[in-house]
C-alpha cells in the first residue's frame, strides 16, 4: 500500500510510450523496483488462489453495487451519483455538523 501511488505513476507515465512501442511486458516490468518486490514474489502473488478469490469477491462486490466502470464513489455505503468533486461536495456536505 505505501508504494500504490510510486507504482501508479510509473505506468501511468510510461503507458503512451508503451502502447506506441508495443512493449507492454516491458512497461509492467519497469514497474517492478517500484514495488519494492522482486519478479517472482509478484507472480507468486498473482497465482495465487488467495489472491483471485479476493479479486474476484471485490468484482463481485462491485457488480453487485451495480458499478461498471471508475471512478466510482461510494459516501456511507450509498454511491454518489456524479462522481466529481463536486458531486462529492453534495453528498457530504449534508452530512456535516
Amino acid at each position: 500500500p505505501n508504494r500504490f501511488f510510486t507504482v501508479t505513476d510509473h505506468l501511468m507515465r510510461g503507458q503512451e510510450a508503451a502502447f506506441r512501442s508495443n512493449d507492454i511486458a516491458g512497461w509492467m516490468r519497469g514497474a517492478i523496483p517500484q514495488t519494492g518486490r522482486t519478479e517472482a514474489q509478484l507472480l507468486e502473488c498473482m497465482n495465487s488462489q488467495t489472491t483471485r478469490d479476493t479479486l474476484n469477491a471485490d468484482v463481485d462486490a462491485a457488480q453487485a453495487s451495480g458499478i461498471t466502470g471508475t471512478p466510482a464513489l461510494f459516501v456511507n455505503g450509498r454511491r454518489v451519483a456524479i462522481p466529481t468533486l463536486e458531486g462529492m461536495v453534495d453528498a457530504i456536505s449534508p452530512l456535516l455538523p
